[in-house]
């Protein structure tokens, strides 16, 4: 019966009867009633942080949008239940003590405090990784393995573009003849690229010039050898990418216009030689780079600060590069993706990007906290990826409890559980805490020697491949200084190559004792070691060069030919190149080195060990 109270405002309560025959109905149906009711209302500060509902479905990652947004209602006070009976008393510290399984986030976003996995299962199936090795690459010496990533047809285009800069620059001198001015060829540019591989491994590459090619001594006798330091800045300030005669055109759909076919093609080639391992790192690169350009970036917290950002995806073992992008401004993370994936926020965008060629392979993507998100780790589950990375600590997502706070002691960890994803939060020292959220690992299993959650250590393991692959295009860079932008990304192509060939070339042969160091020392030797051989008896040079230069050949010294030939032909005579026209001078013989005619008395009768 309902009985008033002593006053006309005081709530009616209601009495439960305990009879016999309606015990079991009566409470069986208030339990339904109380785990029914929905209190996403309620605020945050007005519930017990230990007291939480079940949720409805099978695990708190399926939640809808629909029941976060209603936590953002109009909240309203819980209503109270008078309960006078024992048994329903404890009836209601049963549900306190099952609901303390649960932490809710700020969004309402639920999370167990038990393994939604059996320890002793067998490894589930989104991390059987079954990986092909990739095959080693067959190769006959170190230039042909990286001839691999820039290849003939990288070669021709840069060739070609620069030849077409080079006669437009000669129009401009009187003498058109000279020889730093001429076209370039194959040969020559291979040796250019070694002289920048030689400038990385000598750490000269923003030494200037004329000290690199001094000679009182104090240069390096290997730049002298293979050219000029005229002809050498010359290449420098006239290699081009693409067609400068077309490029306005295509730089309306194309920002990259200036290198992209290149940079394009050097992917591509990265891809076809490698198959990456079962774990890869995703992260941003910063180009160093002080000069014009749009989509120049500053960011305070690496060593450059202002330069050009790459995203890339890596080897998280090998650290060889597998995919890349450069960032040229709004949009550009999500080129090449379906629409309905350039909905995504910008850091689910680059990765979905990266790792497109990685999809249903099981593998496992390792990133910061700038790419970390819920929406991003339920995209790779649908893709068949794994993901394991830091988080933000002003995620929604997050509850209260995984905060830093002063009552935490230090080396402990807080892992809530969903059926798909494993949250951590771990006290290095106190008042810090360090977030991580996996796709990967289903159990709060904590490593016996550090100490730490196993979710932490994986962590450890594979995030620092991009920022090793940029520790060694630190410590030997091709890079030189320069204000040209699409000059600068080729700098890092030609690291990037260096990087991506020594991986190959210690998987392909039993050297994991070589250094990165003397691997790009006989990769530039070999580059070099054509135009070397060409230049060598070139009646031109001074004699103390062409010396110099066959110490440096030593066993690679090539035969030495003939001075003077005869012409075929008893009656096959010109008229000799050096003697006046006047006296029209005529002869059968030849130069060997420039093959024009030449009468035997502008020739000069010398021994082999005495020639110029």
């Amino acid at each position: 019966m309902d009985q008033p109270g002593p006053s006309g405002n005081s709530r009616k309560r209601k009495r439960v009867a305990l009879n016999t025959s309606t015990n079991e109905k009566t409470l069986s149906q208030w339990i339904e009633a109380e785990l029914e009711r929905d209190f996403s209302d309620v605020d945050d500060e007005e519930v017990d942080p230990d007291f939480c509902l079940h949720s409805d479905h099978d695990s708190a990652s399926e939640q809808s949008e629909d029941e976060e947004t209603q936590s953002q209602r109009q909240r309203s006070p819980r209503s109270s239940v008078a309960m006078q009976d024992s048994g329903l008393s404890s009836i209601q510290d049963n549900i306190h003590t099952e609901s303390q399984r649960y932490y809710i986030g700020k969004n309402g976003f639920k999370w167990s405090s038990d393994e939604q996995v059996m320890r002793n299962c067998r490894s589930l199936s989104h991390n059987l990784v079954d990986v092909p090795r990739s095959q080693p690459k067959a190769f006959t010496n170190l230039e042909t393995l990286w001839r691999h990533f820039m290849d003939d047809d990288i070669a021709d285009k840069i060739i070609e573009y620069t030849n077409k800069k080079l006669a437009q620059i000669r129009v401009k001198y009187k003498n058109q003849e000279k020889p730093e001015l001429r076209n370039t060829d194959a040969e020559e540019m291979k040796a250019f690229f070694g002289l920048l591989f030689y400038s990385s491994v000598f750490k000269s590459n923003h030494e200037n010039a004329k000290y690199i090619f001094a000679t009182d001594g104090s240069g390096r006798e290997i730049f002298r050898a293979v050219m000029s330091q005229y002809r050498f800045l010359t290449l420098l300030n006239c290699i081009r990418f693409d067609d400068v005669e077309t490029r306005q055109q295509r730089l309306e759909t194309d920002k990259l216009a200036a290198i992209s076919d290149i940079f394009e093609k050097f992917i591509s080639n990265c891809k076809k030689v490698y198959v990456p391992g079962a774990y890869l790192c995703v992260d941003e690169m910063l180009v160093p780079f002080r000069g014009r350009c749009k989509f120049i970036i500053y960011m305070p917290k690496k060593p450059a600060k202002y330069g050009l950002k790459m995203l890339l995806v890596c080897d998280a073992e090998t650290f060889y590069v597998y995919n890349a992008y450069i960032y040229c401004g709004k949009e550009s993370d999500g080129l090449g993706l379906p629409e309905d994936d350039k909905k995504f926020a910008v850091p689910t965008q680059s990765v979905l990007r990266l790792c497109k060629d990685f999809e249903n392979t099981n593998r496992n993507i390792t990133a910061d906290n700038w790419f970390s998100s819920y929406e991003l780790m339920e995209q790779l589950k649908q893709r068949g990826l794994t993901y394991v990375g830091t988080l933000k600590k002003n995620k929604r997502h997050i509850p209260p409890e995984f905060q830093a706070s002063k009552t935490r002691e230090p080396e402990t960890a807080l892992h809530g559980f969903t059926k798909d994803f494993t949250l951590v939060s771990y006290v290095p020292k106190k008042s810090k805490a360090v977030l991580l959220i996996s796709s990967m690992h289903h159990t709060s299993e904590i490593n016996p020697v550090t100490k730490k959650p196993v979710i932490i250590m994986e962590y450890n393991k594979t995030k620092g491949g991009v920022d090793e692959v940029d520790k060694k295009c630190s410590n030997y860079s091709c890079s030189r200084r320069t204000r040209r932008w699409p000059l600068a990304f080729f700098f890092r192509l030609l690291d990037l190559s260096g990087v991506n060939a020594f991986v190959l070339y210690r998987q392909c042969a039993d050297v994991s004792d070589i250094s990165r160091g003397r691997f790009l020392q006989d990769l530039a030797r070999e580059l070099v070691l054509p135009h070397l051989q060409r230049r060598v008896y070139n009646d031109r040079l001074p004699r103390e060069l062409r010396l110099t230069m066959e110490r440096i050949l030593g066993e690679d010294l090539p035969p030495e030919p003939s001075r003077i030939e005869s012409a075929v032909g008893e009656n096959d005579k010109k008229t000799c190149k050096v003697c006046p026209a006047r006296l029209k001078r005529r002869t059968r013989y030849k130069c060997v080195a420039c093959h024009k005619p030449i009468c035997l008395g502008c020739s000069k009768t010398i021994c082999s060990d005495c020639i110029d």
